[in-house]
């Protein structure tokens, strides 16, 4: 009895060395798969009559309360479109809480591509395939029906060369191109003569830029390069902006890049010559020369999303304000991003926020009333969540909440989790309500990239102590070895309120570059 005694305790001990038991992180909604329902503190409602369904391409407030919308549907081939695909459309009342009393009119039926919109000065700039157009108001009826070319020069040949935007910081607008996708037949079409990497083609300069258009006179510079499909430019912290990129080759995994001048983010643009469009290959990307800039936050693939919009500051008010939150399109739902800015270098945590949209998000915009507008789109293939294709919806506020991370920052030697209910110092202290893995990710040629080592999972970051703040509501975890640049940490944890909460979601993606010197 006492032989088996030991063994057993020896099997104990060694569990509980290798880290939390897996029953206490079962995988549910919000724990190892994506959210089902709105976030607590909001219900999600109906913003549109139900015969216009819009694949939202963009959405933007007017100063008279009212909404713009434009709709298009993706193309999923490799031709580019010679007629105009998008329409642009004016939502009266788009505040009411009855569907059926919301007005939609449709302003334009002849847009390419139409995915980024922003007021300013009294006039309405308009992104599509290969301009940013202005639209003024003659009638005074408060429309904006009169249009004209605000800034072009970029050329799109490829259906994948989308422009986005479009942010307006200090009388600057800014806009980002997605590059090439070369499908099977238009290789076999363009008769390549050198080798296509990964559905990449050639690409003519400019793709993959982030550009910043001067708001006065349209002329415009070009600010980084390296990008591959960065759907979410958006303004961000501290007036920079804020670039979520797609997954793809030289892109292991989706991204949050922010602008720096001079800056390569890592997509290398293919330059095989091809018979028709390259017959002396394709532009290289912008500052391909210079080092690579990592994001500022991974976006784990398939873990945490897969196909990132834009994004939005939460405004003061909320529990979580001064944080981002970002749309998402194939996975569904909302993400919420918390930067900080460590010794000079931007990095940050991702978390799950909110889920039960009608389709995949790609537009977000707070409204007049306090609430968040969602714009919804899809398209055939994998892009697009549940094969659903549009929508338009807003998260209206509750007095509700939800216990789940606040904030998780690094520290000199690990991190500061922060919660938003007060939590028993005891469950706080415990290692085996606990869990820390890491890993980092192989640039490859091919869509996608692995992560290092191969399982991430497998490499268990060994927690040395944990010290829970006397109010209940942080710990900080302090790591046995020293963290890795460019790694992301995913922190996971078990414990419940002393309300009796469980976690709305108890995971959350923190991007390590650089550890604060005090």
């Amino acid at each position: 009895m006492r032989r088996k005694a030991t063994l057993l305790t020896s099997l104990i001990a060694m569990l509980a060395m290798a880290g939390p038991a897996s029953a206490q992180f079962e995988k549910r909604p919000g724990s190892g798969q994506s959210l089902k329902a709105p976030h607590p503190a909001y219900t999600i409602e109906q913003v549109r009559p139900n015969d216009f369904k819009p694949q939202t391409g963009a959405i933007c407030f007017l100063p008279n309360g009212k909404l713009l919308v434009t709709s298009f549907p993706p193309n999923k081939s490799s031709d580019v479109l010679g007629e105009p695909n998008g329409k642009l459309y004016l939502i009266d009342n788009p505040t009411e809480k009855d569907p059926s009393k919301i007005k939609v009119t449709m302003i334009s039926d002849e847009l390419f591509d139409p995915l980024g919109m922003n007021y300013v000065d009294g006039a309405l700039y308009l992104c599509e395939r290969d301009e940013v157009s202005k639209w003024t108001d003659t009638n005074n009826d408060g429309v904006p029906d009169s249009k004209e070319t605000f800034s072009s020069g970029w050329i799109s040949d490829n259906y994948h060369h989308f422009t986005f935007g479009l942010p307006y910081i200090d009388g600057n607008f800014y806009v980002t191109l997605s590059t090439n996708i070369s499908f099977k037949k238009m290789i076999e079409a363009e008769n390549i003569k050198g080798k296509i990497h990964s559905l990449n083609g050639p690409n003519p300069e400019l793709r993959g830029c982030l550009l910043k258009i001067d708001g006065k006179t349209g002329e415009f510079e070009v600010v980084s390069g390296g990008l591959r499909t960065p759907n979410g430019v958006s303004a961000g912290p501290d007036g920079h902006i804020i670039m979520p990129d797609n997954q793809g080759a030289w892109k292991p995994s989706s991204g949050i890049y922010f602008d720096k001048q001079g800056a390569f983010f890592g997509h290398y643009n293919d330059t095989e010559a091809t018979s028709d469009f390259y017959p002396d290959g394709g532009a290289p990307a912008a500052f391909s020369d210079q080092p690579i800039t990592m994001p500022a936050v991974w976006i784990p693939q398939n873990e945490c999303a897969n196909s990132p919009g834009s994004m939005v500051q939460i405004p003061k008010g909320n529990p979580h304000a001064g944080q981002y939150l970002m749309a998402e399109i194939t996975r569904g739902g909302i993400r919420r991003v918390d930067f900080e800015q460590v010794e000079g270098t931007w990095q940050g945590a991702i978390y799950r926020h909110s889920h039960g949209f009608e389709a995949g998000t790609n537009r977000l915009a707070w409204g007049p009333d306090g609430a968040l507008y969602v714009g919804c789109m899809g398209a055939g293939g994998n892009w697009n969540w549940d094969n659903k294709f549009f929508g338009l919806q807003r998260l209206a506020p509750t007095d509700k909440t939800a216990f789940e991370f606040s904030q998780i920052k690094a520290t000199k030697t690990g991190f500061k989790v922060s919660f938003t209910e007060p939590v028993d110092k005891g469950q706080l202290e415990d290692k085996t309500k606990w869990a820390v893995n890491a890993w980092t990710y192989k640039k490859t040629r091919n869509y996608g990239g692995p992560k290092i080592p191969k399982d991430g999972k497998d490499q268990v970051v060994e927690i040395a102590s944990i010290t829970a703040s006397d109010d209940g509501k942080s710990v900080e975890l302090i790591l046995a070895k020293n963290r890795q640049a460019n790694h992301v940490y995913h922190i996971r944890s078990d414990v419940s309120s002393k309300a009796g909460n469980r976690m709305w979601s108890n995971e959350a993606w923190y991007t390590f570059h650089k550890a604060p010197s005090k």
